[in-house]
């Protein structure tokens, strides 16, 4: 999508050579171009928020890094977001996928099944 847009001279971007980025943190947008230009996400990086600006500006690789840090770190702690994240992409095969890992290891693990439904019920 970014390489589509500088690529066209009758877009405003094509011609400005700029793209505003409004509907995102600046930390994750440092984080989009840093996996860009380097091709590394610091351990930190929230994926289940840097996933909607690698989805919405098809970053190619970043999605399978962000699905793959979601499923590594998951936690009782995560599982929640992880899960939202995972299901909004879900039209994304390789999403769909982690997304049904993610429920495998919910369906036999009973912290993390404890832990979303504590969630759900808290919502």
């Amino acid at each position: 999508v970014l390489r589509a847009m500088f690529a066209q001279e009758g877009l405003r971007e094509g011609s400005e050579r700029q793209v505003k980025i409004l509907d995102a943190e600046p930390e994750f947008v440092e984080a989009m171009l840093r996996y860009m230009y380097i091709g590394e996400v610091w351990k930190s990086t929230d994926c289940a928020q840097l996933l909607r600006l690698a989805d919405q500006y098809e970053v190619e690789g970043l999605v399978e890094v962000c699905t793959e840090a979601l499923l590594q770190d998951l936690s009782a702690d995560t599982v929640a977001a992880s899960l939202c994240a995972l299901r909004r992409y879900r039209h994304r095969p390789d999403v769909d996928a982690a997304y049904e890992r993610l429920l495998a290891s919910v369906q036999h693990d009973k912290e993390l099944l404890r832990a979303l439904a504590d969630r759900v019920s808290a919502d």
